[in-house]
């Protein structure tokens, strides 16, 4: 689960993860969006009770990336398959005035709910809804056009989205969690969801992982024959590295890959995407 339900940061805790997270945010800045995103964030993190975390900080550099190339649409509808304490939902929802999809386990859904249930308060009645067939998404696609809102999917439910618009689709740190077999559904979703619109897809998933049934996972043999293009190929910093508040300060990450893809209105599904390897790697060089 990506994402973090720490309290809120006070004190000396507040400036140690402040300094942890300097290195970052040196990168960040130089995505011109870096600052407005980040102080979405604050705010989100404000209202709802929560402190700022390395967790919280990638979905906003990932965000300030993904502006900065010019692939999220001001009032546009994304979709989020595996969001963490709908930490991406809500800076989409607050930074963008998006329409978004959010789909996830059914358990960890609720949770995703609760927070944005913290966040918007007496119009999340109104503006988040939980769909389970193809009527009621259509009928809540109709209702919320063009106004920020959210979607909710369960997981069982993926195939709802292959009846979205969808300008945006984010996967970060989940795929790898899915047999190969559910991968390949939810790009044939996405495949058939390019029917309706132009849209991108943000994938960020370990290079290789073994599931608990004993499956390898390799981010290679993604289903990515489902495109037809790459856009870009190019390293991740934000993922390259991690800090702990506790001894040891420094943490190894895992090899990750990420790749950004684009579905064309002709039903072509291509990819942009970057690769970056976590490895052993210091916090300062």
């Amino acid at each position: 689960m990506i994402g973090s339900n720490d309290k809120q940061y006070v004190g000396f805790r507040r400036f140690m993860h402040y300094i942890f997270q300097y290195p970052f945010r040196k990168i960040a800045k130089k995505f011109l969006n870096f600052d407005a995103v980040n102080k979405t964030a604050k705010d989100i993190l404000t209202e709802v009770g929560k402190g700022y975390s390395m967790d919280v900080l990638r979905q906003v550099i990932s965000l300030a990336y993904l502006n900065d190339k010019k692939v999220v649409r001001e009032g546009g509808t994304s979709c989020v398959i595996g969001d963490g304490y709908a930490t991406m939902s809500s800076l989409l929802l607050k930074n963008k005035r998006q329409r978004v999809v959010l789909v996830n386990l059914s358990k960890t859904l609720w949770i995703d709910l609760w927070h944005l249930k913290l966040l918007l308060k007496g119009k999340f009645s109104t503006d988040v809804t939980l769909v389970t067939s193809e009527d009621s998404i259509l009928r809540f696609l109709s209702e919320t056009k063009d106004k920020p809102s959210v979607i909710a999917i369960e997981a069982k439910n993926h195939q709802l989205l292959q009846f979205c618009p969808l300008d945006l689709i984010i996967n970060i740190a989940s795929m790898q969690e899915m047999n190969p077999e559910v991968i390949e559904e939810y790009f044939i979703d996405m495949s058939s969801a390019a029917k309706h619109n132009s849209s991108v897809f943000y994938c960020c998933n370990r290079g290789y992982k073994t599931l608990p049934d004993g499956t390898m996972l390799s981010f290679k043999d993604y289903p990515w024959h489902f495109s037809s293009q790459i856009l870009e190929d190019e390293i991740c910093p934000w993922y390259k590295k991690y800090y702990n508040t506790k001894l040891p300060f420094l943490s190894q990450l895992r090899c990750y890959s990420t790749q950004i893809g684009k579905v064309f209105i002709n039903n072509e599904l291509s990819l942009l995407y970057c690769i970056f390897f976590g490895g052993i790697n210091a916090l300062y060089k």
